[in-house]
């Protein structure tokens, strides 16, 4: 598995991960039924400036899994996580973000935030098993979550995602 950053020569990767998702994967991502439009999508995933970044991961040419962040105020990002749906539980997805959360502190990011519907236990676990803190708050069927990237893990965190 290679990981690198994804730049404007990947939008086509970028599109073809996301038509290739089965629909309870897509509506996990983008929390709505309706299909997405995959070429809106990879635009936004692949700009890269400061206020935006992405990784993807590639088995060969094949892109697998992209994680990607949009600034949201003085060092906090909004991040977004997708992984072909066979390669999900295999560690494609913590790789993608720690190399994200790398790029982030590159570019004076401390802080990712995401929304993550409570059903999303694939989610959940990636969120355990990242190397720094993250919290949580719900309202209704959707967590808030916030990850300090300038906080490794500490032994209550461990205990809690049991």
């Amino acid at each position: 598995m290679e990981f690198r950053r994804i730049g404007a020569g990947d939008a086509e990767a970028v599109r073809q991960l996301h038509q290739r998702l089965p629909k309870r994967d897509s509506y996990l991502r983008f929390f709505t039924a309706q299909p997405v439009d995959s070429r809106a999508v990879a635009t936004e995933v692949v700009r890269d400036d400061p206020d935006h970044g992405a990784v993807g991961a590639f088995d060969g040419d094949l892109l697998v899994g992209v994680a990607n962040y949009v600034r949201a105020g003085s060092g906090t990002a909004e991040i977004a996580v997708v992984v072909a749906h066979e390669r999900q539980l295999h560690g494609v997805g913590v790789g993608l973000v720690e190399r994200l959360g790398e790029l982030a502190l590159e570019r004076g990011i401390h802080r990712f935030t995401a929304e993550v519907l409570a059903a999303n236990m694939r989610v959940l676990h990636l969120l355990c098993d990242l190397p720094w803190m993250h919290m949580s708050s719900s309202h209704g069927p959707v967590l808030q979550v916030a990850v300090d990237l300038d906080a490794p893990v500490g032994l209550h965190q461990v205990e809690a995602c049991r």
